[in-house]
């Protein structure tokens, strides 16, 4: 049963809890707020700036947003398209990694975790070829040159690793 198993890493965990000195179990609880703090950070962040983008697609006036900032936005139906999955990739990255850093996905039920995994996987996939499609189409980024390299390279490693 999956709760008798529970109970005994539980108490596993107990019993090495209490050999641990204080001042080491002071430190990983440290460490572990942290990390906590960090990633609420930038989880909050990245899912403000996704709320953004979306209000813009959503509500943004089109003409005068977007195509004032890249103009073959309205010329050809690709770039605005590659944003689109660019966008629907990087949001699905964004709320299936959060769930995944979660140990419940793992010891709850594997096929959760799994799952999970390969739609995160598959938002990789989505993000990195819609941003490519986008920088090749709509005549690259706004930053240049140097952001159409660069962003291209990290889409293109995402879509790799």
């Amino acid at each position: 049963c999956i709760m008798d198993t529970t109970r005994e890493r539980s108490g596993r965990r107990q019993a090495l809890e209490e050999q641990i000195p204080f001042s080491k179990r002071a430190l990983a609880l440290f460490s572990k707020v942290i990390w906590w703090l960090f990633f609420g950070y930038i989880s909050l962040w990245s899912f403000l700036f996704s709320w953004r983008i979306l209000k813009q697609y959503i509500f943004g006036d089109f003409e005068t947003d977007w195509v004032k900032v890249l103009p073959k936005m309205n010329k050809l139906w690709y770039p605005a398209f590659g944003m689109f999955v660019h966008w629907i990739g990087g949001v699905t990255i964004l709320l299936i990694g959060v769930v995944q850093l979660f140990a419940i996905t793992r010891t709850w039920d594997m096929r959760i975790h799994r799952i999970l995994g390969t739609l995160y996987i598959l938002g990789c996939f989505m993000a990195s070829l819609g941003g490519n499609l986008f920088i090749y189409t709509a005549g690259g980024c706004v930053g240049g040159f140097n952001m159409d390299i660069a962003f291209s390279i990290a889409g293109w490693t995402m879509f790799v690793l």
